[in-house]
Formats: C-alpha cells, structure tokens, sequence
C-alpha cells in the first residue's frame, strides 16, 4: 500500500521564507509561510508549506509551479 501526502514544504537558499509566500499569495496560491507552530523544538528556519489535494486544478498547479520556477 502506497501513502501519500499532499503538503509540500519548501525553501529557499537566499530569500526568505515570507517573500515567497506573498508572492505565491499574490497570484492566488494559498500557502502558509514561517515557522509553522513548531516552536523552541522545531524548524531552525521558515519554509512555506502548500498543501495539495482533489480539489486542486491542474491550472492551479501549473500557476504554482509557473511562480516558484520564476523564484530561481
């Protein structure tokens, strides 16, 4: 039995976590940047988090991945 996950977290090397996250939000992606609630014993540094599932167009993704290719 295979399991899979539908949330993605990603990082940038050299922008922060924030900045891509108002980009993405900006053309309509929801996603969630910083820390993530994970606190003292968490996440060293922010990530956004896009969490994808049935309801998802193929446009929406394709547009998700048009920003983040445009991040480089």
């Amino acid at each position: 039995m295979q399991r899979r996950r539908g949330i993605v977290t990603l990082r940038h090397r050299a922008i922060d976590s924030g900045d891509p996250g108002f980009l993405l939000f900006s053309h309509g992606c929801m996603v969630r940047s910083d820390h993530h609630c994970q606190g003292d014993a968490g996440e060293k540094t922010g990530s956004v988090r896009v969490s994808l599932h049935v309801y998802n167009t193929v446009e929406e993704i394709d547009r998700l991945l048009s920003v983040l290719a445009s991040l480089q």
